[in-house]
């Protein structure tokens, strides 16, 4: 089942990334990787798509924390600010880790929902 674009497998209980998401991405990073300066926008651009797949990669959310923390030191003008080599490692390690990782996390067993109606669907 696809639900808010990740694939739901309850059958072996795994969530997945498309691999049309995780091609995107990767040509995505490689472009970064490229850069000398880069816009508040297009740093935000970038942590959309990081966040999407965090919900299947676990580790990479502390390697988007940088990158969160430095979004939020942006300020509200609207100018260019410098790559740095933190963003860069960053980068490099979402890179090495997306060569790796086949778009698959296992579902905890172990998971208790207190309250169901937390998440709910139709079947519409």
């Amino acid at each position: 089942m696809l639900c808010l674009g990740i694939w739901i497998n309850t059958t072996n209980m795994s969530l997945s990334v498309p691999p049309f998401r995780v091609t995107e991405l990767k040509q995505e990073l490689q472009r970064w990787l490229n850069k000398t300066t880069y816009t508040k926008r297009a740093l935000q651009k970038l942590l959309g798509k990081l966040s999407y797949v965090t919900a299947c990669v676990r580790p990479g959310r502390a390697f988007i924390a940088r990158l969160l923390n430095t979004f939020k030191h942006c300020g509200s003008r609207c100018g260019k600010y410098p790559v740095t080599t933190e963003i860069r490692l960053d980068i490099e390690w979402w890179i090495y880790f997306l060569s790796y990782f086949n778009g698959i996390s296992v579902i905890p067993a172990n998971v208790t929902i207190s309250n169901p109606e937390l998440f709910a669907t139709n079947a519409c």
